[in-house]
């Protein structure tokens, strides 16, 4: 359900959705696809790859997400922007410096509230630096 939510916000803000649950069972996961929209210019990379989680808290096994994204970009060959996308409230220090090396934005907490009620430009300055 919340995955099909984060999908729906895409959509919603005029991302297409190029394709969903791929899964390959060996740990090549990208959750979502989409193409940004013509409005976001030419500096935009052709396709978003998210990795949807549901977790409470700070998520102790955050790591497999950045895992799952990196593991798809590299099988497809892609130079998606890749996202981890989560309910939880915080990412572990882990996974913010491996995120950071991999080049996977992590969303998280009030970062993916404010992704579903569609207005993640409001706080996008704040989410700079938070975790």
């Amino acid at each position: 359900m919340f995955e099909k939510a984060i999908r729906q916000a895409f959509r919603e803000q005029g991302y297409e959705v190029k394709q969903h649950r791929h899964h390959d069972g060996q740990g090549d996961d990208a959750d979502i696809v989409v193409s940004p929209p013509a409005r976001h210019g030419l500096l935009q990379p052709e396709e978003v790859a998210v990795q949807v989680k549901w977790k409470e808290g700070v998520d102790a096994n955050d790591e497999a997400a950045v895992d799952q994204i990196v593991k798809w970009a590299k099988s497809q060959k892609s130079n998606a922007l890749k996202y981890a996308i989560s309910s939880a409230t915080g990412f572990t220090e882990n996974v913010q410096s491996r995120a950071a090396e991999e080049q996977v934005v992590l969303i998280g907490g009030l970062q993916t509230m404010c992704f579903l009620l569609g207005v993640p430009d409001r706080y996008r300055a704040d989410w700079e630096g938070d975790g």
